[in-house]
């Protein structure tokens, strides 16, 4: 990731980058959002997600974080219409 945030104009904007690599387990376990919230010393309740996968949704809202789908605006997707925005209160139909 550090490789590819040095070539881009926004790699200025990070304060702190936590992998997969930083983690015991990937998503859907929450770890990784767990422990970029405890580097950042922010309440998991305070963050907010932006996601663009099922495990990464799965993943914020196991770790009580609210999620934001990405992928209607980042690509086509099947089913009816948009999926965007998954309130706090909607958190629980994501939990396995």
């Amino acid at each position: 990731m550090e490789t590819t945030l040095r070539h881009l104009p926004i790699r200025h904007r990070f304060t702190t980058l936590v992998t997969r690599d930083d983690v015991e387990q990937g998503k859907p376990a929450p770890d990784i959002l767990l422990r970029a919230a405890d580097v950042l010393g922010v309440s998991p309740a305070r963050c907010t997600v932006y996601e663009d996968s099922d495990e990464g949704m799965a993943a914020a809202c196991a770790a009580g974080m609210a999620v934001i789908d990405v992928r209607p605006f980042t690509r086509r997707h099947g089913g009816s219409g948009p999926r965007g925005v998954i309130p706090a209160r909607q958190r629980d139909l994501w939990r396995e």
